[in-house]
């Protein structure tokens, strides 16, 4: 116990030196772990945005590549049709595709951590091609995609509305009212309304040579154009005269003989050409040598 007594303790000087030091290797470990953290929260959320920028700039490529109406600027009603598709902003500052079965979101990551703007603009110096923007509007995360989308079952009347837009509205297939156009057209076809459905195989052949030969040329085009304008004027004369109509059925049915056998159809009608020559060179030095 003695020996305790004449121990002496720690000053004050002693423990404040002490304090202090423990309380700077605290501070520098808190600190480290600090701005650790915030790197990797700050990395994985980059990871995020690019990746969800990504995915949702190469699905929206895919949906609009495929569209067949296209209208910019509309966004979605209270009810929606089967064919309806709409891609926008919604209120959050997520980017979703509408449809009637439900909303899908192309972008996951968090609507309080990041939202997005999207933009969509139609290219006037490349035909039926939509220029697509997507950013994110987090100012630690600036990532910005754009890409170019040609829309490759566009309808001949092309866009409709305004751009540049934050919305676009589309469908994959033509309307009731185009099919039933279409219909109309395909009746007033000649050959697809007298002659053969357009399911025929023979069909097939005649609109290939339509394709690879005359529309190849000047003439031939000016033949498919007449073709289609006096197609209605023929189908109207033809349903009077059902026995015109079967010798012209003929006669369809032999250009297309001709057209699916013409090589080997060529080929015998020169071996027959060139015997003919050879007997009628072979009789004449026989009449010139007797």
């Amino acid at each position: 116990m003695r020996g305790l007594a004449d121990t002496d303790g720690f000053t004050l000087v002693e423990l404040l030196l002490t304090v202090a030091l423990v309380s700077l290797v605290i501070t520098g470990g808190f600190r480290l772990y600090y701005f650790a953290d915030r790197s990797f929260v700050s990395g994985t959320l980059t990871a995020d945005v690019q990746t969800d920028v990504q995915i949702a700039i190469r699905r929206i490529t895919e949906e609009l590549s495929l569209a067949h109406f296209v209208e910019f600027g509309r966004l979605p009603e209270s009810s929606l049709d089967a064919a309806d598709h709409f891609i926008y902003v919604n209120s959050k500052g997520q980017v979703v595709l509408h449809r009637h079965n439900g909303i899908q979101f192309l972008t996951s990551a968090d609507p309080e951590a990041v939202q997005y703007a999207l933009s969509f603009e139609a290219v006037a110096e490349i035909p039926n091609t939509v220029h697509v923007s997507l950013a994110s509007e987090n100012e630690r995360v600036p990532y910005r995609l754009e890409t170019d989308i040609q829309v490759l079952n566009i309808r001949l009347s092309g866009f409709k509305g305004t751009t540049p837009s934050t919305s676009v509205y589309f469908t994959k297939e033509p309307s009731q009212e185009e099919r039933e156009a279409a219909e109309d057209f395909r009746r007033i076809c000649l050959i697809t309304s007298v002659f053969m459905d357009p399911d025929d195989p023979d069909w097939h052949t005649l609109r290939r040579f339509r394709d690879e030969v005359l529309e190849k040329s000047r003439f031939g085009r000016t033949v498919v154009r007449w073709y289609y304008r006096s197609s209605p004027y023929w189908v109207a004369v033809l349903d009077d005269m059902p026995v015109l109509s079967n010798i012209l059925r003929i006669c369809v049915e032999a250009v297309v003989f001709w057209l699916e056998w013409q090589a080997i159809i060529t080929v015998v009608t020169w071996l027959l050409v060139s015997v003919f020559l050879g007997f009628s060179l072979m009789s004449k030095r026989g009449l010139v040598l007797n």
